[in-house]
């Protein structure tokens, strides 16, 4: 849950806030390592790092967020979300957050998915980059997926290949953007729902590939070939491997 991933990182979050205008996020341009990423039933929302406990402050923005919009019929914005956790900042009986304890295999795994969440801010915020290494790190981490240890970036993935085929009349920028948003609007338990999912695929010696389902090692033998050509393109651009020669024979 904790934003322990350096300056980049923190750059991403800043770009990804500039217009809006709660007091979080005026306050992140100029502060970003005062605050963290939390997830909560309504998406990801910016949090005080002095207010910040696992599962102390989750759960009481779900009550506070609930009892503001548990009855709202239509989607709600970031800026209007944020409003309501900006107040629950200032209201909030510090003294009641429970002392931080040693950090588990839950918090490394939260910690991936606010690197997710920060990747898609910047993605939306224009720059691009975030979908090239997000698909960087789904190639070269796909082998290590644990069918018994699926996190909520795994989810992300496969969320994102079985939907993006429905939005491939849109141009490919337009497209992920479209899924990204809709991920975020998702509740928790609907992301649990898609984890579950996916965990159980991979249980059965199945994956996705472009939308399909195939064998897992259909799938990592595709995710081994892609790899080894994008490692070979930076060994050529390191100058460690020849550049490949383009020239037809006569």
């Amino acid at each position: 849950m904790f934003l322990r991933n350096g300056p980049k990182l923190l750059n991403v979050l800043v770009s990804s806030v500039r217009g809006l205008t709660t007091s979080s996020m005026i306050e992140l341009i100029t502060h970003p390592e005062l605050y963290n990423g939390v997830p909560t039933k309504y998406g990801w929302v910016l949090v005080r790092r002095t207010h910040v406990a696992r599962g102390w402050t989750q759960a009481l923005l779900n009550e506070k967020l609930d009892s503001k919009f548990g009855n709202a019929q239509q989607s709600l914005d970031r800026e209007s979300i944020q409003e309501v956790v900006d107040d629950w900042v200032e209201s909030v009986d510090i003294f009641q957050k429970p002392k931080t304890k040693k950090r588990s295999r839950a918090d490394v795994n939260l910690d991936n998915d606010m690197r997710l969440y920060l990747q898609q801010l910047k993605f939306e915020d224009g720059t691009g980059t975030a979908e090239k290494r997000t698909s960087e790190t789904e190639v070269k981490s796909h082998k290590k997926i644990d069918s018994c240890a699926v996190t909520y970036t795994n989810a992300w993935n496969y969320y994102m290949t079985v939907t993006y085929p429905k939005f491939k009349h849109l141009p490919h920028k337009e497209a992920r953007q479209t899924v990204g948003v809709q991920w975020r609007q998702l509740s928790l338990d609907e992301k649990e729902a898609y984890r579950q999912e996916y965990s159980s695929l991979l249980k059965q010696g199945k994956d996705i590939l472009n939308g399909k389902i195939v064998d897992l090692d259909v799938k990592l033998q595709a995710s081994q070939k892609l790899w080894e050509a994008k490692e070979r393109t930076r060994l050529r651009k390191l100058g460690i491997l020849p550049p490949t020669n383009r020239t037809s024979k006569q």
